[in-house]
């Protein structure tokens, strides 16, 4: 994370939130009671103590069911982009044996996700994009290492849960901005590279099998993509990746996982925590299967007007008149102007006369054509829907 927050420095303002925290102490005495002796041989009057009864309550586990949110304003993250890897580790103490990482891919519907009710703070993986750029999280609000840069976005469960408890899903909602590649520098790559190791070695189902065989072949062609990191890392790269290979078939580490009434039991791999169960026997818990699909080139249709010939005005020729200079006779018709001339000539006259031509303006239409300029994008086919067994 140091190479990027570097970045982050120098591309972004810094705010620093110091809070002070007063913790009160009272103390308090108590003061002992005095007895008196009576000179009389009656026996002492009995004095019954006072029965105290502590009720021990027991606390209910609340599981609460959201969903994450990856947006890029920008656009520049895509289907062929490899996903944003989301680390999601739990800060309070119903919470803090939660530690997981879950894969989002663009343009996937996400499953909800259960967690204890409390408080997390959520880091971003970076994804790496077709040109060999990077993704951000650009919607932190927690400087976690005190250096001057937010890199984490704390959330409480607890706050995307109706108040009625119903079955209303809201979002917690991951912002990311993009690096350019011109800008992502060697050192930059690699920590990604090893973080999106790590995560490929302790995430969830989304993380494993073909999914992680997936993710580790985007991420090598995304890094060779990108003309401004040496071939030295993008050596290091294809090194880095072939060694997660073998990790895509590893168990994800086991986490705790809440059942429907409460309790909690041992699951994998869905990033929900607790603690143990010991009264009941152990059951089979059921796992999140991913959907089950595949990317197709999709034609897109784009419909646009163009101009085959330009439109044009014009003078055109329209009609002549005949003016005779002999007799002042005047008219359109050529037939007629010929008949006068005869006229005029058996009469002893020349028979002289001026044309004048006359024009009008004519404008024709531009020609146009309907054609279509779309352009073939890949789309997410489901063979497979996600399904609990």
């Amino acid at each position: 994370m140091n190479k990027i927050k570097e970045w982050l420095k120098s591309h972004t303002k810094q705010a620093i939130a110091i809070a002070t925290a007063i913790v009160l102490i009272i103390a308090f005495a108590v003061a002992g009671v005095t007895g008196a002796f009576s000179k009389n041989t009656e026996p002492e009057t009995e004095t019954s103590a006072s029965e105290t009864t502590t009720e021990s309550e027991t606390q209910e586990t609340i599981i609460d069911e959201i969903k994450l949110n990856v947006t890029s304003p920008d656009e520049k993250w895509t289907a062929e982009s490899s996903p944003a890897i989301v680390h999601i580790v739990g800060t309070d103490d119903n919470t803090k044996s939660t530690d997981f990482y879950h894969a989002i891919s663009f343009g996937k519907e996400e499953p909800k996700i259960s967690l204890i009710s409390g408080e997390y703070e959520l880091t971003v993986v970076a994804p790496i994009n077709v040109d060999g750029s990077i993704h951000v999280l650009a919607n932190a609000n927690k400087d976690a290492d005190n250096d001057g840069t937010k890199e984490t976005l704390t959330f409480n469960s607890a706050d995307y849960v109706t108040k009625d408890k119903a079955s209303e899903q809201l979002l917690v909602e991951i912002t990311i901005k993009q690096i350019p590649a011109d800008q992502v520098t060697d050192e930059m790559m690699k920590e990604v590279v090893d973080n999106i190791k790590t995560a490929i070695k302790d995430g969830d189902d989304t993380l494993k099998g073909d999914n992680g065989k997936q993710i580790l072949e985007t991420v090598n062609n995304n890094v060779d993509a990108n003309e401004h990191i040496s071939d030295e890392t993008k050596e290091s790269t294809k090194e880095t990746t072939e060694s997660a290979q073998s990790e895509t078939e590893t168990k994800p580490t086991e986490t705790v996982k809440p059942d429907n009434i409460g309790n909690t039991g041992n699951g994998s791999g869905d990033g929900n925590t607790g603690g143990s169960n010991n009264d009941k026997p152990s059951q089979k818990e059921p796992v999140w299967v991913p959907d089950q699909g595949h990317y197709e080139n999709v034609w897109v249709e784009n419909m646009v007007l163009v101009e085959i010939a330009p439109a044009k005005t014009e003078q055109v020729y329209d009609y002549s008149t005949y003016y005779f200079t002999e007799d002042g006779y005047t008219t359109t018709s050529k037939d007629d102007c010929r008949n006068h001339q005869m006229s005029l000539i058996t009469q002893g006259y020349s028979g002289s006369y001026q044309e004048k031509c006359h024009y009008k303006t004519v404008t024709t239409p531009a020609v146009t054509e309907w054609q279509d300029q779309g352009y073939y994008e890949q789309k997410w086919v489901v063979d497979v829907p996600g399904h609990w067994e």
